[in-house]
Protein backbone atom coordinates (compact mmCIF):
# COMPACT_ATOMS: atom_id res chain seq x y z
CA UNK A 1 0.00 0.00 0.00
CA UNK A 2 1.40 3.38 -0.99
CA UNK A 3 1.78 6.16 1.54
CA UNK A 4 -0.23 9.29 0.87
CA UNK A 5 1.70 11.89 -1.11
CA UNK A 6 -0.12 15.04 -0.05
CA UNK A 7 1.58 17.18 -2.70
CA UNK A 8 0.50 14.72 -5.38
CA UNK A 9 -2.99 14.65 -3.89
CA UNK A 10 -3.27 18.45 -4.07
CA UNK A 11 -2.33 18.41 -7.76
CA UNK A 12 -4.74 15.73 -8.89
CA UNK A 13 -5.62 16.17 -12.57
CA UNK A 14 -9.31 16.43 -13.57
CA UNK A 15 -11.32 13.19 -13.54
CA UNK A 16 -8.82 11.41 -11.28
CA UNK A 17 -8.89 10.23 -7.69
CA UNK A 18 -6.31 8.96 -5.19
CA UNK A 19 -6.37 5.24 -4.48
CA UNK A 20 -4.43 4.02 -1.41
CA UNK A 21 -3.17 0.98 -3.33
CA UNK A 22 -2.60 2.35 -6.81
CA UNK A 23 -2.01 6.06 -6.25
CA UNK A 24 -3.46 8.54 -8.74
CA UNK A 25 -6.09 6.71 -10.76
CA UNK A 26 -8.45 7.94 -13.49
CA UNK A 27 -12.16 7.64 -12.90
CA UNK A 28 -13.76 4.84 -14.92
CA UNK A 29 -15.80 5.87 -17.95
CA UNK A 30 -19.42 6.69 -17.17
CA UNK A 31 -21.68 3.99 -18.56
CA UNK A 32 -24.39 6.32 -19.83
CA UNK A 33 -26.53 3.71 -21.53
CA UNK A 34 -26.39 1.39 -18.50
CA UNK A 35 -27.35 4.22 -16.11
CA UNK A 36 -30.23 5.23 -18.39
CA UNK A 37 -31.39 1.61 -18.59
CA UNK A 38 -31.40 1.37 -14.79
CA UNK A 39 -33.49 4.55 -14.55
CA UNK A 40 -35.96 3.21 -17.09
CA UNK A 41 -36.15 -0.06 -15.20
CA UNK A 42 -37.04 1.86 -12.02
CA UNK A 43 -39.93 3.52 -13.85
CA UNK A 44 -41.49 0.07 -14.22
CA UNK A 45 -40.63 -1.24 -10.76
CA UNK A 46 -38.21 -0.36 -7.99
CA UNK A 47 -35.63 -2.82 -6.64
CA UNK A 48 -36.64 -4.45 -3.37
CA UNK A 49 -34.22 -2.29 -1.39
CA UNK A 50 -35.88 0.90 -2.65
CA UNK A 51 -39.59 0.10 -2.48
CA UNK A 52 -39.99 2.18 0.68
CA UNK A 53 -39.62 5.26 -1.54
CA UNK A 54 -43.04 4.41 -2.95
CA UNK A 55 -45.18 3.94 0.12
CA UNK A 56 -48.36 4.47 -1.97
CA UNK A 57 -50.41 4.63 1.16
CA UNK A 58 -51.54 6.94 3.90
CA UNK A 59 -50.75 5.81 7.43
CA UNK A 60 -53.97 6.39 9.35
CA UNK A 61 -52.45 4.61 12.34
CA UNK A 62 -50.75 7.90 13.18
CA UNK A 63 -54.09 9.52 13.92
CA UNK A 64 -54.55 10.22 17.60
CA UNK A 65 -57.97 9.99 19.27
CA UNK A 66 -59.83 13.30 18.91
CA UNK A 67 -56.99 14.67 16.78
CA UNK A 68 -58.45 16.96 14.13
CA UNK A 69 -55.28 17.03 12.06
CA UNK A 70 -54.66 14.34 9.51
CA UNK A 71 -51.10 13.07 9.73
CA UNK A 72 -50.01 10.90 6.91
CA UNK A 73 -47.11 9.36 5.07
CA UNK A 74 -47.20 10.30 1.42
CA UNK A 75 -46.06 8.31 -1.53
CA UNK A 76 -43.04 9.71 -3.34
CA UNK A 77 -43.86 8.05 -6.66
CA UNK A 78 -43.92 11.33 -8.57
CA UNK A 79 -40.55 12.17 -7.06
CA UNK A 80 -39.14 8.82 -8.20
CA UNK A 81 -40.37 9.53 -11.73
CA UNK A 82 -38.73 12.97 -11.63
CA UNK A 83 -35.35 11.61 -10.57
CA UNK A 84 -35.42 8.78 -13.11
CA UNK A 85 -36.36 11.00 -16.03
CA UNK A 86 -34.07 13.77 -14.79
CA UNK A 87 -31.10 11.41 -14.76
CA UNK A 88 -31.95 10.21 -18.26
CA UNK A 89 -32.17 13.81 -19.43
CA UNK A 90 -28.78 14.70 -17.89
CA UNK A 91 -27.26 11.68 -19.61
CA UNK A 92 -28.66 12.83 -22.95
CA UNK A 93 -30.81 9.71 -23.23
CA UNK A 94 -34.35 10.97 -22.59
CA UNK A 95 -35.11 12.35 -26.04
CA UNK A 96 -33.79 9.12 -27.58
CA UNK A 97 -36.51 7.07 -25.87
CA UNK A 98 -39.42 5.84 -28.03
CA UNK A 99 -42.15 8.44 -28.60
CA UNK A 100 -44.82 6.19 -27.09
CA UNK A 101 -42.79 5.81 -23.87
CA UNK A 102 -42.30 9.56 -23.48
CA UNK A 103 -45.97 10.18 -24.18
CA UNK A 104 -46.98 7.52 -21.64
CA UNK A 105 -44.80 9.16 -18.98
CA UNK A 106 -46.19 12.60 -19.82
CA UNK A 107 -49.79 11.40 -19.58
CA UNK A 108 -49.10 9.68 -16.26
CA UNK A 109 -47.82 12.94 -14.77
CA UNK A 110 -50.93 14.78 -15.97
CA UNK A 111 -53.11 12.12 -14.36
CA UNK A 112 -51.77 13.35 -10.99
CA UNK A 113 -53.11 16.86 -11.69
CA UNK A 114 -55.95 17.48 -9.28
CA UNK A 115 -58.22 20.36 -8.21
CA UNK A 116 -60.18 21.20 -5.07
CA UNK A 117 -61.26 23.98 -2.76
CA UNK A 118 -57.59 24.84 -2.03
CA UNK A 119 -56.72 25.19 -5.70
CA UNK A 120 -55.02 22.83 -8.10
CA UNK A 121 -51.66 21.12 -8.33
CA UNK A 122 -50.16 17.65 -8.48
CA UNK A 123 -50.60 14.83 -6.00
CA UNK A 124 -47.78 12.40 -5.16
CA UNK A 125 -49.41 9.28 -6.63
CA UNK A 126 -52.77 7.89 -7.85
CA UNK A 127 -53.31 5.85 -4.68
CA UNK A 128 -56.36 7.72 -3.32
CA UNK A 129 -57.91 8.77 -6.65
CA UNK A 130 -59.27 6.53 -9.42
CA UNK A 131 -57.51 6.81 -12.76
CA UNK A 132 -58.91 9.46 -15.07
CA UNK A 133 -58.16 11.00 -18.47
CA UNK A 134 -55.53 13.77 -18.40
CA UNK A 135 -58.08 16.37 -19.55
CA UNK A 136 -60.60 15.51 -16.80
CA UNK A 137 -60.51 17.66 -13.68
CA UNK A 138 -60.67 15.56 -10.53
CA UNK A 139 -61.83 17.11 -7.27
CA UNK A 140 -59.41 16.56 -4.43
CA UNK A 141 -60.26 15.85 -0.80
CA UNK A 142 -58.35 16.61 2.39
CA UNK A 143 -56.98 13.07 2.15
CA UNK A 144 -55.73 13.54 -1.41
CA UNK A 145 -54.83 17.18 -1.91
CA UNK A 146 -52.19 18.69 -4.20
CA UNK A 147 -48.68 18.66 -2.76
CA UNK A 148 -46.30 21.60 -3.12
CA UNK A 149 -43.04 19.69 -3.60
CA UNK A 150 -44.65 17.16 -5.93
CA UNK A 151 -46.20 20.00 -7.97
CA UNK A 152 -42.70 21.40 -8.40
CA UNK A 153 -41.27 18.05 -9.51
CA UNK A 154 -44.25 17.46 -11.82
CA UNK A 155 -43.70 20.75 -13.67
CA UNK A 156 -39.98 20.03 -14.03
CA UNK A 157 -40.75 16.54 -15.32
CA UNK A 158 -43.25 17.88 -17.85
CA UNK A 159 -40.70 20.46 -19.00
CA UNK A 160 -38.12 17.70 -19.57
CA UNK A 161 -40.74 15.86 -21.62
CA UNK A 162 -41.25 19.04 -23.67
CA UNK A 163 -44.84 19.59 -22.54
CA UNK A 164 -46.31 23.05 -23.25
CA UNK A 165 -48.31 23.27 -19.96
CA UNK A 166 -51.50 23.82 -21.97
CA UNK A 167 -53.46 21.55 -19.59
CA UNK A 168 -52.27 23.43 -16.52
CA UNK A 169 -54.92 25.15 -14.40
CA UNK A 170 -52.89 28.30 -13.81
CA UNK A 171 -55.47 30.20 -11.71
CA UNK A 172 -55.96 27.08 -9.60
CA UNK A 173 -52.21 26.72 -9.13
CA UNK A 174 -51.96 30.33 -7.96
CA UNK A 175 -54.77 29.67 -5.49
CA UNK A 176 -52.95 26.56 -4.25
CA UNK A 177 -49.74 28.51 -3.61
CA UNK A 178 -51.71 31.09 -1.65
CA UNK A 179 -53.31 28.37 0.46
CA UNK A 180 -49.89 26.91 1.29
CA UNK A 181 -48.28 30.17 2.45
CA UNK A 182 -48.38 30.56 6.23
CA UNK A 183 -48.71 33.71 8.31
CA UNK A 184 -44.95 33.89 8.92
CA UNK A 185 -44.27 33.81 5.15
CA UNK A 186 -43.13 30.18 4.92
CA UNK A 187 -44.92 27.46 2.95
CA UNK A 188 -46.37 24.11 3.98
CA UNK A 189 -46.36 21.09 1.68
CA UNK A 190 -50.17 20.87 1.74
CA UNK A 191 -52.66 23.59 2.67
CA UNK A 192 -52.66 24.15 6.41
CA UNK A 193 -50.37 21.23 7.34
CA UNK A 194 -47.20 19.36 6.50
CA UNK A 195 -43.52 20.25 6.46
CA UNK A 196 -42.53 23.90 6.31
CA UNK A 197 -38.94 24.95 5.61
CA UNK A 198 -36.72 26.64 3.03
CA UNK A 199 -37.17 23.73 0.63
CA UNK A 200 -40.92 24.25 0.37
CA UNK A 201 -40.44 28.00 -0.04
CA UNK A 202 -37.96 27.32 -2.83
CA UNK A 203 -40.50 25.08 -4.57
CA UNK A 204 -43.16 27.80 -4.37
CA UNK A 205 -40.76 30.38 -5.83
CA UNK A 206 -39.64 27.97 -8.58
CA UNK A 207 -43.23 27.19 -9.56
CA UNK A 208 -44.04 30.90 -9.77
CA UNK A 209 -41.00 31.43 -11.98
CA UNK A 210 -41.84 28.48 -14.26
CA UNK A 211 -45.39 29.72 -14.91
CA UNK A 212 -44.30 33.39 -14.87
CA UNK A 213 -46.95 34.34 -12.30
CA UNK A 214 -46.01 35.60 -8.83
CA UNK A 215 -49.50 36.59 -7.76
CA UNK A 216 -49.83 33.48 -5.57
CA UNK A 217 -47.01 34.56 -3.24
CA UNK A 218 -46.62 37.39 -0.76
CA UNK A 219 -42.97 37.86 -1.71
CA UNK A 220 -42.14 40.44 0.97
CA UNK A 221 -43.49 38.20 3.72
CA UNK A 222 -41.61 35.22 2.29
CA UNK A 223 -38.32 37.12 2.12
CA UNK A 224 -38.77 38.27 5.71
CA UNK A 225 -39.06 34.62 6.74
CA UNK A 226 -35.96 33.72 4.69
CA UNK A 227 -34.05 36.44 6.55
CA UNK A 228 -35.13 34.87 9.86
CA UNK A 229 -33.39 31.64 8.81
CA UNK A 230 -30.00 33.35 8.56
CA UNK A 231 -27.63 32.27 11.35
CA UNK A 232 -24.70 33.91 13.10
CA UNK A 233 -22.27 32.00 10.84
CA UNK A 234 -23.69 33.77 7.81
CA UNK A 235 -25.42 30.67 6.44
CA UNK A 236 -29.07 29.65 6.44
CA UNK A 237 -30.85 26.99 8.45
CA UNK A 238 -33.73 24.84 7.34
CA UNK A 239 -36.07 27.09 9.31
CA UNK A 240 -35.86 29.90 11.86
CA UNK A 241 -33.46 29.19 14.77
CA UNK A 242 -31.96 26.11 13.02
CA UNK A 243 -28.27 25.50 12.38
CA UNK A 244 -26.89 26.50 9.00
CA UNK A 245 -26.69 23.94 6.19
CA UNK A 246 -24.69 24.09 2.98
CA UNK A 247 -27.66 22.79 0.98
CA UNK A 248 -29.79 25.78 1.98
Amino acid sequence: MNSINWFELALLPPNHFYDMADGVTPFPALLRTAHASHCKRCLHGLPGSQTELDASRYDFALLEPNDSKLRFIISQRLGVVFYCLGAMDLLGQLQDQPDNDREMWRQWVWEQHISGESGSGFKPSPFMTPQHPPDEKVQSTKYDSPHLIMSYTALLTLAMLRDDFSNLDRPGLVKFLKSCQKEDGSFSTVPGDGESDLRTLYCAFAISSMVNDWSGIDVDRALTWVASCRTYEGGYGQASFCEAHGEK
